[in-house]
């Protein structure tokens, strides 16, 4: 007897993660402006170097960033290739990671 499996129709979630990506990359670049806005002071000339730790977090903060911005830019261009339903996710994602991409090539020019 042969057994035929029928494999169902998976949705993909590209959308979801993408939208999820993004609020986690709005809520790290306040949490980055904090940390600069806290963390710098006036420094005279001669004074001592103190070591902070905050660079450090500063630093796995940005990585972290990036991290999202790359892969919700993926996960957003595979949404629209892969023709996912429009709703308000869908939207707000290509919305936010274009003008998260603009800012970043602008920093980089």
């Amino acid at each position: 007897m042969e057994s035929t499996q029928t494999i169902p129709n998976k949705t993909t979630n590209y959308r979801t993660w993408s939208f999820r990506f993004l609020i986690y990359l709005v809520s790290l670049n306040f949490l980055i402006a904090y940390i600069i806005a806290t963390s710098t002071t006036l420094k005279l000339e001669g004074s001592e170097k103190t070591t902070n730790n905050s660079d450090l977090i500063l630093s796995i903060i940005v990585i972290l960033t990036n991290i999202f911005l790359i892969s919700g830019v993926i996960l957003t261009a595979l949404s629209i290739v892969k023709k996912e339903k429009k709703d308000y996710k869908y939207i707000i994602s290509i919305i936010g990671y274009s003008i998260f991409l603009i800012i970043a090539i602008l920093s980089i020019i």
